[in-house]
Order: structure tokens, then C-alpha cells, then sequence
């Protein structure tokens, strides 16, 4: 007999399977039966009735936190989501998906049986947080993704708290198009592909871009937010026979090995660099004048962001489905400014206050 474990991973593999199949198709898709409606999502876990607290340290919850991977901006993210939890008063137990949706989903299914009070996510990819939705619905238990989104299927989270990846990939475009004279060919290196990150970034440097005409990617290639992986797509391309003159890197971790090879080989200048987050090394890089400017944000207020929706939903308050943080971008006319947020986890703590400052 199968497990319920085996079957969730069974579901897994089907709508991976699933994806790549209407991927791969190129005929136009038929209509569907007009008796045959797609079946609505379910509801989430619904709110406390009216549960009220009275600041900082009287949250008595336990939360679940998952992320991904090692990787530094997800280690940021999710010390700053236990910072702001436990400032709030819950006792946190953090998991390590190690970039797999099996591991994910089992820590997911090993927290529900700690008996916790919420989980939050930052899910490898869109069909394993599906995964965990229909899981925590199943638990009553609410489920806030971090940064990712839920496949369409028949769950939904909670709340999404994150920032419009879309949005990021637009500002940094239009930066670009507005700063940045004569032709531009682009080398652009990726994220993680299926996480609902990195493709959103490319559209919208894109659609940033396309009216001034003489800006193009002309190559991109993803290194999985790896450095190592963005060194060796650098080195390989300036070994090619490929002609360009910007490198648009998806996070300044991998951008710090790009920047170093190109200093190396006497083309950073010749070669210039645009990327993503607003850390403290992509601050330093474009003090330094090594990279031109950075779409920011931050883990710290995105951080902050997750737990003043998980605190809402214990007060009882309407979350929304989906929540943006602010983003914004950071370059030589600004990198100086002493009020700029950063990745510092006191501005985790900082959100969780104005919440109450606001109520």
C-alpha cells in the first residue's frame, strides 16, 4: 500500500511531468468544455477569531520556517524572519529544504506534526509549494510563502509575501535605458530557474528595455545563484567568441565573482555590471565604481514583511493573498546615504514595530 508520503511525491512527479509536457507542446491548446468548469482553489486556513495582543514578546506561537538553501540571501532572509518572530515572542524551528522538493516537503510534513502554529516557506518551486499548501490545508494550519509562489492547483497559501521579481527585472531596465548611453549587447546570468524568480527578472529587464531599440540580451544562462557557476559562465564567455559589453547578474554573490573576473582579464570598465538585492558587498561594489547599480531588496524588510502578515493573521485581520515590499534602486547618486536600508535585521524588528505603531 502507498504512504501518504508516497503518493504526495507521486503528485509531485505528475505535475512536473505535467509542466514540461505543455511546455513542450506547440499546438494551439483547445478550449475547454463549457460543462466542465475548473474546480475553484480552497480556501486557506481560516483566521483566529479576533485573537488580539498587546505588542512585541506576547506572541506565544510556534512557527516553522524553511528555506531553500545555504545560500547567502536566503540565509538573510530567513535569520530576519526568526529575528522579527522571535522580537514578536514565537519560538522558531528553522529547516533546510537543500534545494530539493522531497526534503521540502518533508520538513513541511514533520513540522505538522510538531503541532505548529504557521509555516512559512521560501519553496524551491512553484508545484512543491502546491504541495505544501494542499498539506497545511489539510493540517489547518496557515501557510505564508516567502518570496515564491503556489502553482495553480486545488490549495493556496495563506499570503505570498515577497516582491514583484517582475518588477525588479523593469526598474533595474529602465535604469539602465535611462543611464546608460550607446549600444548595449547583454550578458545576462540568471538565477534558479522554476522558482518564479529569475524569469521574472528577465521579462521585465526586457520590457524595460525593448523601446530604446539598441540594448538586446544577447546570451543568457543560468547559474542557480551559484557563484562558482556565475564565474565560469563569465570566464567561458570571454573565451568565446561572444561580443558584449554589460553583464545583468541576478544576485551580487554571484555578481562578486563576475566582477572579479573581469577585473582580472583588464574589462571590467569595457565590460559593465548591473544586478539585483542591495546587499552590503553590492553597496561596497558600486561605491568602489565596479558595478553601475543594483535593484535592492532587502531580506531585512522582506523579512519583516512575513512576520507582520503571520502577526495579522493571529490577530484575527484580513491578510492579503499576495504582498509586495518595497524595492528600489541603489547607485552612485544614493549608495552613500546614511538612511539607506540594508540587509541589516534590525530593519525586520523595525517592521514589526510600525505594525504596531499603526494599529
Amino acid at each position: 500500500m502507498l504512504t501518504k508520503r508516497t503518493k504526495i511525491i507521486a503528485v509531485l512527479a505528475a505535475m512536473v511531468l505535467l509542466v514540461s509536457m505543455l511546455a513542450a507542446c506547440t499546438s494551439q491548446p483547445s478550449a475547454p468544455a463549457e460543462d466542465t468548469p475548473a474546480p475553484a482553489p480552497a480556501p486557506a486556513a481560516p483566521a483566529p477569531a479576533g485573537n488580539t495582543h498587546d505588542g512585541p514578546g506576547t506572541y506565544n506561537y510556534h512557527l516553522g520556517l524553511i528555506q531553500p538553501g545555504p545560500e547567502f540571501y536566503y540565509q538573510s532572509f530567513a535569520d530576519s524572519v526568526r529575528m522579527a518572530a522571535e522580537y514578536a515572542g514565537m519560538t522558531v524551528t528553522a529547516l533546510l529544504a537543500e534545494y530539493s522538493s522531497e526534503k521540502e516537503i518533508s520538513n513541511v510534513e514533520d513540522l505538522i506534526a510538531q503541532g505548529v502554529d504557521a509555516i512559512a516557506v521560501f519553496s524551491v518551486s512553484s508545484e512543491t509549494a502546491q504541495i505544501n499548501a494542499q498539506l497545511c490545508e489539510e493540517a489547518g494550519i496557515p501557510l505564508f510563502l516567502m518570496s515564491s509562489v503556489a502553482a495553480e492547483g486545488p490549495a493556496k497559501a495563506t499570503s505570498t509575501i515577497g516582491n514583484s521579481f517582475y518588477d525588479m527585472g523593469y526598474e533595474i531596465g529602465q535604469w539602465v535605458a535611462n543611464n546608460v548611453p550607446g549600444e548595449l549587447r547583454v550578458l545576462e546570468i540568471q538565477g534558479q530557474l522554476g522558482q518564479g524568480v529569475a524569469e521574472p527578472h528577465s521579462q521585465g529587464f526586457e520590457a524595460a528595455t525593448i523601446g530604446r531599440g539598441d540594448i538586446e540580451v544577447i546570451f543568457r544562462q543560468t547559474a542557480n545563484w551559484v557563484r562558482a557557476e556565475a564565474i565560469s559562465i563569465t570566464e567561458d564567455t570571454l573565451m568565446s567568441d561572444l561580443d558584449y559589453n554589460m553583464v545583468l547578474v541576478h544576485n551580487e554573490d554571484m555578481c562578486a565573482g563576475v566582477v572579479n573576473v573581469l577585473e582580472e582579464n583588464g574589462v571590467l570598465g569595457q565590460i559593465q555590471v548591473v544586478t539585483f538585492n542591495g546587499s552590503d558587498p553590492g553597496i561596497e561594489m558600486i561605491g568602489n565604481g565596479q558595478v553601475l547599480a543594483t535593484c535592492a531588496n532587502p531580506p531585512s524588510y522582506v523579512g519583516g514583511d512575513v512576520v507582520v502578515q503571520i502577526l495579522k493573521w493571529f490577530d484575527g485581520e484580513a491578510v492579503p493573498e499576495t504582498y509586495d515590499s518595497p524595492i528600489f534602486i541603489i547607485d552612485s547618486t544614493n549608495v552613500n546615504d546614511p538612511n539607506l536600508v540594508t540587509w541589516d535585521k534590525v530593519w525586520a524588528t523595525s517592521r514589526v514595530d510600525e505594525y504596531f505603531a499603526s494599529r
